[in-house]
Order: structure tokens, then C-alpha cells, then sequence
């Protein structure tokens, strides 16, 4: 890879002519029906090693391929609201609930970038970058963006390398591949741990656990 596949800060000069180093913002989007430690697990990944002022978690308005018990927009973005709340570098930003409408990812790192003079890295794991081309506007978001690449079950580390390689060669887009553990989590394998009621508590965050078990969700 060429150095534009690193992820590194851009050094702005400030009015009194210091450089300093322009501000970094990760983007993490997913249904989250539920939250779980694997989403965490990346997030906190991403936060150490790239040195992210602030991730903004951003759950799905629409989910089109979910199949089985889902839990509303409202109860998913509640359960987000709880494991933010215990964590310093986390946020949730409900914009694509707002918009009550289709929403891309494209229009939320436009959104973002347009509002803060900031780099947006999009988290994704190893699965979503080979689907990316087929995203909304793709080579303008890949473009505008800079991509984190997480590992997920399934992938080959061969196969994340090489589509990494390809997509910055093509797009120039900056990509960096996080050294995350490798979970074995789903939102699927939940929701049926808890319809046979078996125990999640090693599967989601606690606060996720007593939200989901005190409002009977997924049964």
C-alpha cells in the first residue's frame, strides 16, 4: 500500500501559526438489535489504535434483511444510550432516525464532516468492505472518508489484505486493518439464546442484558 492507506492525522496550521494535528472521528453503524461485546469489542479497538477523539455510534433506522423478533428503533437506540454512558469516547447519533426516511451512510459522513472540520473514519467490519462498491454513492463515500477495517469470522486475513490494497489503489482511500480479537457473536445467535432461555451475559453488555431481560425483548 501506498502511505495514503495509513491512517494518519492531517497537521493543520492554527492562527497563531502552530501545526497541529487535525481532529479524528470514527463512525460505527450497524442495526444493533442488540449491541453487543463484538461491536464493543471493535469500537474499543479502534478508539486505542487510532487515536479517536470520539466514535459516534449510529444505529440503523431501517433494517431491510433482519428476519425473526426485532426490537424497535427506539428500544435499539435506548440499549446504544446505555453502553455510551460507560464510556468516555462513545456517542450515539440518532440522525438516521431523524431523517424518517432512507438513509445512507454517505449522507452521515457528509452530515458529520460538514458540521466539524474533522477526518470521518468509517469502522466496518472485514464482511461490509467487500459489499462496500455496492453502497449508496460508494466512490463518493470512499472518497470523502477514511475506512477501518475490523476482522470478523469468515474472512481470511489474505482476503481483508487484498481488498484493502485494491480499494485504496482504486479510491485512494485511506484504510487501515484493526488488530481487533476475533468474537464469535451475532445478533441471531442472541436472540435464539434467549428464545431457548439461555443465559447472554457473556454475549452482550450488562447494561444491554438487564434492558433486553426487563422488557422482554426477542421472545
Amino acid at each position: 500500500m501506498n502511505k495514503a492507506a495509513l491512517v494518519e492525522g492531517d497537521l493543520l496550521e492554527n492562527p497563531s501559526g502552530d501545526m497541529v494535528e487535525r481532529k479524528r472521528i470514527g463512525l460505527l453503524g450497524g442495526s444493533f438489535d442488540p449491541f453487543h461485546l463484538g461491536h464493543l469489542s471493535i469500537a474499543k479497538e479502534a478508539a486505542k489504535s487510532l487515536n479517536l477523539e470520539k466514535i459516534y455510534l449510529v444505529p440503523a433506522y431501517k433494517q431491510p434483511f433482519k428476519e425473526g423478533h426485532s426490537a424497535s428503533w427506539e428500544q435499539r437506540v435506548e440499549m446504544v444510550k446505555l453502553v455510551a454512558k460507560e464510556y468516555d469516547f462513545l456517542e450515539v447519533l440518532t440522525i438516521e432516525g431523524e431523517r424518517k426516511k432512507d438513509s445512507y451512510t454517505y449522507d452521515t459522513v457528509m452530515e458529520i464532516k460538514e458540521a466539524a472540520d474533522c477526518e470521518v473514519i468509517l469502522i466496518m467490519g472485514s464482511d461490509s468492505l467487500l459489499s462496500i462498491e455496492k453502497w449508496y454513492r460508494a466512490g463518493c463515500l470512499l472518497g470523502a472518508c477514511s475506512l477501518a477495517v475490523a476482522k470478523r469470522p469468515g474472512v481470511s486475513d489474505t482476503e481483508i489484505l487484498e481488498e484493502c490494497h485494491r480499494i485504496n489503489e482504486k479510491y485512494g482511500t485511506s484504510v487501515r486493518l484493526l488488530e481487533n480479537n476475533l468474537i464469535w457473536i451475532s445478533s441471531t445467535n442472541i436472540k435464539l439464546e434467549i428464545e431457548r432461555g439461555g443465559s447472554i451475559k457473556n454475549l452482550v453488555p450488562k447494561c444491554v442484558e438487564q434492558y433486553i431481560m426487563t422488557r422482554g425483548l426477542y421472545v
